[in-house]
């Protein structure tokens, strides 16, 4: 006799995600990327937990939170990110109003 295999039900978002790993995603969604070290924290053993990770890490990318390697990397992020709003600023400061000194309205007049 052949016996169908048991499945286990999937387990909810909120039996998979500690109160640890949702800090860590509000940390993550408040600066835009959590480290790889950030998650090390939160499980030592991770070998031991390769399921609690993967919820994790499906959670982090459905927020859009980005895992980045270390600390050096995300403060190359963070500079970049400073360097994209100063090209925006520059960019804004060479529209045609800010170059002619003239407004918006007296433009489309």
């Amino acid at each position: 006799m052949i016996t169908e295999p048991q499945v286990k039900p999937a387990a909810t978002e909120s039996q998979e995600l500690t109160a640890e790993m949702v800090a860590l995603i509000d940390k993550g969604k408040e600066q835009g990327f959590v480290t790889y070290d950030d998650i090390l924290d939160v499980f030592p053993e991770a070998e031991d937990e390769l399921d609690k990770i993967d919820a994790l890490y499906q959670k982090l990318m459905s927020d859009g939170v980005s895992v980045l390697a270390d600390s050096a990397t995300t403060q190359d992020a963070g500079q970049q990110f400073v360097a994209k709003q100063d090209e925006e600023e520059r960019i804004r400061a060479l529209r045609v109003p800010a170059a002619t000194g003239l407004t918006e309205e007296e433009l489309k007049s």
